[in-house]
């Protein structure tokens, strides 16, 4: 059996004041140090103590003097105190790039943003241009005593836990190492796919921008997220955490599949008629397919596609990062009707 790691005084404290936070950041309005003690079951003078140090610590602020009862004396209620604290947000999509800090009230302190097609562009040039661009923010938040504490960074692609971006289709990279870049390193960014980086940002208790018509999901529930912006992407959401899947994949909508035993009964044409025309913009859209996949190459003829001859990608086994069992060519099929 392993051993336990003795939890002393300071690992109780930075619990509870966690548990504090996290319980102000969920709540739709400002509460009272009773009413916390209530939420978290801590005691009054624990929750006192607690407070305090947020307080003069600026994560926290008093607001006005309450009186709720005709009997009692009036309760000050603890918010969060916007301005001092802030996490910046970094982005690459096909559409552009840029970068946004929201402090913990979810208010956006700084935003930039370039509007450009990123299909094919040069990984380096552009976290070079994304670094010129955040470096700016972040001496703007400094200079206003605002403390940036976390990064995260939203890609189109699959990336592993130890910040590889291992494919992002749409903008044509692979096999990119993130740590590379001077932006990763400097603000220690958390990277992750952009649809379950967005499914995060529906969970109350992360600082995001969210309209209010959006505030449907508890701290702990279960959902399926899914976006629509630029493909599809999804995620999945279970008791309020992301489920990431053995290699990053689940949730992802990026694949059409029939089980063997449904087969032979026209499943996989309609559904492949059927997104074809959920892109009435694309009258010759593009797929890919696994070159020893033959019975799909073969129905996909049959409903007017047809190989243009492109390689999109190749798994070796041999290669670190790819999961093929046995060498294959994922091959580009289009639309010609």
């Amino acid at each position: 059996m392993a051993n336990l790691r003795r939890i002393n005084q300071e690992d109780l404290r930075n619990h509870n004041l966690s548990v504090t936070l996290d319980t102000l950041l969920r709540a739709q309005k400002p509460m009272s140090r009773a009413d916390l003690a209530k939420e978290t079951g801590l005691t009054k003078a624990t929750l006192s103590l607690l407070a305090s140090m947020l307080i003069e610590s600026g994560v926290v602020q008093e607001g006005e003097p309450v009186v709720s009862t005709t009997y009692g004396r009036p309760s000050t209620p603890l918010e969060i105190h916007g301005g001092s604290i802030a996490g910046i947000g970094l982005q690459i999509n096909t559409d552009g790039y840029g970068c946004l800090a929201l402090d913990l009230n979810g208010d956006t302190l700084g935003r930039e943003w370039v509007s450009e097609d990123m299909t094919g562009t040069d990984p380096y040039e552009i976290f070079a241009k994304l670094d010129a661009m955040t470096f700016p923010l972040e001496s703007r938040l400094k200079r206003r005593g605002c403390k940036v504490v976390g990064a995260g960074f939203a890609l189109p692609g699959i990336v592993t836990d130890d910040m590889w971006l291992l494919v992002a289709r749409n903008l044509g990279w692979e096999n990119v190492n993130l740590t590379r870049f001077n932006v990763v390193r400097r603000l220690d960014v958390v990277a992750g796919n952009e649809a379950k980086m967005a499914a995060i940002a529906q969970i109350p208790g992360y600082a995001t921008e969210r309209a209010p018509f959006l505030n449907v999901v508890d701290r702990t529930d279960s959902f399926i997220y899914l976006s629509t912006d630029i493909g599809i992407g999804g995620a999945v959401v279970r008791d309020g955490e992301v489920v990431m899947g053995s290699h990053g994949f689940a949730g992802e909508i990026g694949h059409l599949f029939v089980t063997e035993a449904a087969r032979g009964r026209g499943y996989g044409a309609k559904m492949l008629d059927f997104a074809r025309k959920k892109l009435p913009e694309h009258d010759h859209p593009t797929m890919g397919v696994i070159n020893t996949n033959t019975r799909a190459i073969a129905l996909y003829k049959r409903m007017g596609w047809r190989l243009t001859g492109t390689v999109l990608h190749r798994y070796d086994p041999a290669e670190e990062g790819t999961f093929a069992a046995v060498y294959c060519e994922e091959l580009e099929m289009q639309y010609r009707g």
